[in-house]
């Protein structure tokens, strides 16, 4: 009886999550504002400066034009924002390991890495995968996909002459880098809305 009564609650909690999923509450929904994105899939690739904390207001503002979101999370971008709380914002849980199984590396309508560090910005170039978001910068370019990069890191290491040839590189492949200003000396993360209409004009541009 006792197990009759657990497998009966299990599968009652599922349910309730599928449920949740289709029909979001009101604190995990969003005012759809416009279809720009309609039926679009954007993966968004967190890597670990402080423009990760900005990454909840992205990720809700891609849902609000009307587009689906799976958030990559490297092992530094946790140390800014928690799975926890991205999973809140795109009703997705984050992906944070590479598994035997990849099949959550499909080819998305865009990758959209945000923020785009230092570190980031030169393995891509150099085709180097040590986390998640290294891998799913790689499998894009590797299927001719749409990579937008919005950089994020101090003036100096902005104005390091190693990655200026390293974001020559990227540009040469098709990655569009967010023009950026510089501010308080940093290259900072914008606007939330801001950045989404960008990746609205981006997406309108054949590659």
């Amino acid at each position: 009886m006792r197990k009759f009564s657990k497998t009966f609650k299990n599968a009652a909690v599922a349910k309730k999550l599928i449920k949740l999923k289709k029909s979001p509450s009101k604190d995990l929904a969003v005012k759809r504002l416009s279809s720009a994105l309609n039926g679009k899939k954007v993966a968004l690739a967190i890597s670990g400066g402080i423009g990760a904390t900005e990454a909840v207001k992205i990720a809700r503002e891609i849902r609000r034009q009307g587009a689906e979101v799976r958030a990559f999370l490297s092992p530094e971008a946790r140390k800014f924002i928690t799975p926890l709380s991205v999973e809140w914002a795109t009703l997705e849980k984050p992906v944070l390991q590479a598994g035997p199984k990849v099949e959550y590396l499909e080819v998305f309508d865009v990758v959209l890495v945000c923020p785009a560090t230092l570190h980031t910005l030169c393995k891509s170039a150099l085709a180097l995968s040590q986390n998640v978001v290294d891998l799913v910068i790689a499998n894009q370019l590797g299927s001719s996909g749409k990579v937008l990069m919005v950089p994020a890191m101090n003036e100096q290491l902005w104005n390091h002459p190693g990655l200026k040839e390293h974001l020559e590189k990227l540009q040469s492949w098709g990655v569009k880098l967010y023009p950026s200003a510089t501010e308080e000396d940093r290259i900072k993360v914008p606007e939330s809305k801001e950045l989404v209409q960008w990746v609205i004009e981006e997406l309108k541009v054949k590659k």
